[in-house]
């Protein structure tokens, strides 16, 4: 009967969103030729500006994205490569090639006008920068710092980083940097004259592209795909990889979306949101895609000799809210008394109209989870995925105790679950537990009492605690009987994301038998969260009722001296 039971996850599962789905679409707009090789784009208003090889700089009205319009080229000193705008100078840099770095007036409304350039005796190939103050990566592998002005330019210094500088982005005085098979590399570039290379690291494969958001880094990397790197002050640490069609050339994160572009990968579009796990949301063939910018839900897409595209990314919008973590506070697939076998079932609905991303983590009982393992899944909106019997579907686990965390790309992404005895001869039964965020954790001065608890020779008292934090959290349980005598204290240390439970808590006190009681949980450590929980078992039948902690009012009499 238990192996009937439990073989019904399996199929529930399937119907589910795949990791990687198409789960919105990429819809191409217009494309309009142009001569040269057109590479990333960079946008000022309703212009386009898009470095495009020997035929220089390509210029484009995009105000209407269905009907892009080539306004004109400026031929540049070299080859231009890359460019980077300056909105608040109204100058656009150049990585022009053999001619070095050059410096463009685009004030006024009519094509860049040349300022200065400044040669450096290798064959720049990527740009960087703002107010005068740029970086320039070389095919032989030298960075450089570059002032670039209306009327002068100069290199005030450069430094070896190892391989053909292919991306840059830079943030306060660290430069981040795509060195093709070199790898990838933080440069320090606070002393301008003496940049430092301060960390390197190989991705496995020539990296082509790299973006960065707080203290992560996105790189692609041909024949890997895409490969999310923690980024620390002396170190690059590779986290997580994501398998591709093709490398991305050009990469873009904006409000928790990831743009793509690259000739074999086309253009797509990915959640960023949850830290180091990146989740296709869609992909558009588009080929010669190697470069892109983002403006709104619009993607401006150079294609090499195809010229520039344009691509709706509406489907696939980022609805522009942070994502949001509840907890469940309880889950198992354990041998539990009186012969039953406990398994949890998790749901996540995606109520928004927009695709959605969450991220599931397991806090096993008894120990401090600060890298607990995880999956993230995708979901089409308005999509349920009910993962059944989670711990063995999802995280293939034969035996599990305890909470499970969901961070979710939306508020509207909602999360609940059952945790039941699947080894009654009549079926299942159990319990539902809701998800609860932090707004529910008990902290110093908010105590929380569970009541409607009973031991005896028919009920069973388990108590259950969670911390939400990475310290370690002292708390205290006072248990009571109904008459409002106190007949036990349990003092627990929690370690970081630890969660425990308590099993017969009654007994554990030494109490005896109470046919009705209650208890009162606090927090003494500062800035300490917990949720706390009873879980109520029928020693019968072996079901069960969960009860959550509900918050005291500040003064209560309850808090412990």
């Amino acid at each position: 009967m238990l192996r009937a039971a439990l073989s019904l996850p399996l199929a529930l599962i399937a119907a589910a969103t795949p990791l990687c789905a198409q789960v919105c679409d990429l819809v191409l707009m217009d494309t309009t030729a142009a001569s040269g090789s057109l590479s990333r784009p960079t946008l000022l208003g309703n212009t386009a500006y898009v470095a495009a090889g020997t035929a220089g700089i390509a210029q484009f009205d995009v105000s209407d994205p269905a009907n892009v319009v080539l306004t004109g080229t400026r031929a540049t000193y070299g080859q231009a490569m890359d460019a980077v705008l300056d909105f608040f100078r109204y100058e656009l840099a150049i990585a022009d090639g053999s001619a070095g770095v050059s410096i463009y007036s685009v004030a006024g409304g009519g094509l860049p006008t040349p300022q200065a350039t400044v040669s450096t005796g290798q064959t720049m190939v990527s740009v960087t920068g703002n107010s005068g103050l740029y970086v320039a990566g070389s095919q032989e592998g030298t960075l450089y710092t570059v002032t670039l002005g209306a009327t002068s330019a100069a290199v005030e210094g450069s430094v070896t980083v190892g391989g053909q500088i292919l991306g840059l982005v830079q943030h306060l005085n660290r430069v981040y940097c795509a060195l093709g098979p070199a790898g990838v590399a933080i440069v320090d570039v606070s002393d301008r004259e003496n940049p430092v290379v301060v960390a390197t690291a190989e991705l496995g494969g020539s990296v082509l592209s790299i973006a960065r958001e707080g203290s992560t880094l996105w790189c692609g990397v041909d024949g890997v795909g895409l490969v999310t790197v923690v980024a620390e002050a002396s170190a690059l640490a590779p986290a997580n990889s994501l398998s591709l069609d093709g490398a991305p050339t050009s990469l873009v994160e904006w409000g928790g979306r990831l743009y793509m572009a690259g000739p074999e990968l086309g253009v797509a579009e990915a959640d960023a949101s949850l830290g180091t796990d990146v989740l296709v949301l869609a992909q558009l063939d588009l080929e010669g895609a190697s470069g892109l910018a983002v403006a709104g839900d619009v993607l401006v897409v150079g294609r090499g000799t195809k010229g520039l595209s344009t691509v709706d990314g509406s489907d696939c919008a980022s609805s522009g809210v942070f994502p949001t973590t509840t907890f469940v506070a309880a889950g198992a697939r354990a041998v539990g008394a009186a012969d039953t076998f406990w398994v949890t079932d998790l749901a996540v609905a995606n109520l928004t109209g927009d695709a959605a991303t969450f991220n599931v983590a397991y806090l096993a009982k008894d120990v401090e989870n600060d890298s607990p393992i995880n999956r993230s899944l995708v979901l089409g909106a308005g999509q349920q995925m009910l993962m059944a019997d989670i711990f063995q579907t999802i995280f293939g686990l034969e035996q599990a105790n305890g909470a499970l965390r969901v961070t979710g790309s939306h508020p509207d992404v909602k999360v609940t679950s059952r945790t039941y005895n699947a080894a009654g001869a009549a079926g299942t039964y159990g319990q539902f537990i809701p998800s609860a965020d932090r707004s529910a954790a008990l902290e110093p001065g908010v105590a929380g009492a569970i009541i409607q608890l009973r031991e005896n020779a028919d009920f069973r008292t388990n108590i259950g605690l969670l911390n939400l934090t990475a310290i370690t959290v002292e708390t205290e349980i006072d248990l009571y009987l109904a008459s409002g005598d106190v007949v036990g204290v349990r003092l627990e240390t929690l370690l970081p994301h630890e969660m425990v439970q308590l099993n017969r808590i009654f007994d554990l006190v030494g109490a005896g038998t109470v046919d009705s009681g209650y208890a009162v949980v606090s927090v003494s450590t500062e800035n300490g969260e917990v949720l706390a929980y009873a879980s109520v078992v029928d020693n019968g039948s072996g079901d069960p009722i969960f009860i959550p902690a509900q918050k005291l009012t500040t003064g209560t009499p309850f808090l412990p001296p």
